[in-house]
C-alpha cells in the first residue's frame, strides 16, 4: 500500500515502510469539487507518469519523456 507518507508493506499482521520510500508528499483531496476521488485517480495517473521529472503519456510506449 502507499499514501502519502511512503510504500508501505504489510505482512505478518504488521506493517513497515519499504527502505527509502518514507518522503512525504502533500496531495490534493479535491474536496472541493463534483468528484473527487475520480480527480485523484487522473492526478495519480499523471504522478506515476513522469520519467526524469517529464511527463510520459503511457509509460509503456514512450520509453523517454517528451
Amino acid at each position: 500500500m502507499e499514501d502519502e507518507q511512503a510504500i508501505w508493506i504489510e505482512e505478518n499482521g504488521g506493517r513497515h515502510a519499504l527502505e527509502d520510500t518514507h518522503h512525504p508528499v502533500r496531495l490534493p483531496a479535491f474536496k472541493e469539487y463534483r468528484y473527487p476521488q475520480v480527480l485523484r485517480v487522473l492526478h495519480q495517473e499523471l504522478l506515476v507518469n513522469v520519467i526524469q521529472g517529464k511527463p510520459v503519456p503511457n509509460v509503456f510506449v514512450y520509453p523517454k519523456p517528451w
